[in-house]
């Protein structure tokens, strides 16, 4: 009975091993179908069937089930469930090796794509365990939880016109196991297994599975799955070429603004420094013309001084002029009471001497009087001089300030 057993397993394993194996003739046109689909995973595509190899060759069956969370084929998470059973069968005697197990697993995957077409995962899984398993001596049964982490890679082996794919994985699951179970041994001569007393639930580290699994896609395999997004949509990348194309357009309508607002503060400065300027021009003229008004004022002060001492000079003068004549007409008359006859033409020398005297005066004065005109009319002359000559040089500096300031501004 064993043996039919055995026989049956290894025959239905190799069958499925070789069914996976069977080379397909596969045209470019259909191996390159799925390689640009874009976010067009239908529901039956994002499902896949696998079986685990390593299983089958330990007369353990077994299969997997495998789902893309996503419909699109750059999502990198999955989800699946795994189960396996290898049924106690009845012997006539009880063997030496035993290999009794049933599982049922879950487990949520993420994977990376490579460029070669590998993908790495990295995944948890959790599952419940029923066994019986002796190898040496002592075995060992019980039921248990087990969780931890599973990793490995996968690698497309062969595409089908249809579009589906072969693919090849292999990896390790690594956890605990919160178990509680009994030792046992084989007795040959009672022909049967004496189990020692069941012990309590505890915790025991363990490799769950080795994985050396085929597996089924209905849709793209590895090649064309668990990609980076932008590699394999084009609406992301449209996406992605329209936020950097915003983003650029963004920093050039700022940059403008930003030039604009410097050309603006620039001008904004040149006007300030060019209206500076004229105001620093305008005071300086101001200032010239205040200058030339208050020379001219001087100017004109010092003439009627002048003026007015020449006057008073003239008067002062005539004054004496005057009063030598009045002398003189009087000395006149009292040497005329003493000697009216002989001495009248003394009298007339006398008179004579007092008017030329008089005359001489007269024409000292007259020249005092020029002398002082002419003097306040060269003083008045002279600060009119200086007053246009302050004025000539505060319009000239005012004209060189404003060239200044339109060469600056031309700048």
């Amino acid at each position: 009975m064993t043996r039919k057993i055995f026989r049956k397993c290894l025959f239905t394993g190799l069958l499925f091993v070789m069914g996976l194996l069977q080379p397909v003739s596969v045209s470019a046109q259909s191996t390159g179908l799925y390689s640009n689909r874009l976010d067009t995973l239908s529901f039956g595509e994002r499902f896949a069937i696998k079986t685990n190899a390593f299983d089958w060759l330990i007369l353990t069956p077994n299969i997997g089930f495998e789902f893309d969370l996503a419909n699109r084929n750059w999502s990198k998470w999955t989800i699946g469930v795994y189960g396996r059973y290898n049924p106690s069968t009845s012997h006539p005697k009880v063997t030496y090796n035993v290999y009794d197990i049933k599982e049922l697993r879950a487990e949520l995957r993420k994977y990376w794509r490579t460029p070669k077409y590998f993908a790495y995962y990295v995944g948890l899984y959790g599952s419940y365990d029923d066994y019986q398993i002796k190898f040496s001596k002592n075995g060992y049964k019980g039921k248990g939880w087990m969780g931890g982490v599973s990793l490995g890679f996968a690698k497309r082996l062969y595409a089908y016109r249809n579009g589906s794919n072969v693919d090849f994985e292999l990896g390790l699951n690594l956890g605990a196991m919160y178990t509680k179970e009994q030792k046992f041994h084989r007795d040959p001569n009672a022909n049967r297994y004496i189990y020692e007393p069941e012990k309590d639930w505890h915790v025991i580290p363990m490799v769950n599975d080795l994985s050396m699994s085929f597996i089924y896609r209905f849709g793209p395999g590895i090649k064309d799955r668990y990609r980076k997004r932008e590699v394999v949509d084009d609406a992301y990348r449209r996406r992605v070429n329209e936020r950097q194309l915003a983003r650029e357009r963004a920093e050039r309508e700022r940059q403008i603004r930003h030039d604009s607002l410097q050309v603006a503060k620039q001008e904004a400065k040149v006007l300030k420094e060019q209206q500076k300027i004229e105001a620093e021009a305008q005071k300086a003229q101001l200032k010239a013309e205040k200058e030339a008004a208050k020379a001219q004022m001087k100017a004109e002060k010092e003439a009627a001084k002048a003026q007015m001492k020449a006057e008073k000079e003239a008067a002062k003068a005539q004054r004496k002029a005057e009063k030598e004549a009045q002398k003189a007409v009087k000395a006149n008359k009292d040497y005329i009471q003493r000697d009216e006859g002989r001495e009248s033409v003394k009298l007339t020398k006398e008179e004579r001497k007092a008017q030329k005297a008089a005359v001489k005066e007269a024409k000292k004065a007259e020249k005092e009087a020029q002398k002082a005109a002419n003097a306040s009319e060269k003083e008045r002359a002279k600060a009119q001089l200086k007053a246009n000559k302050e004025a000539a040089k505060a319009a000239k500096t005012a004209e060189k300030e404003a060239a200044k300031a339109a060469a600056k501004r031309n700048r």
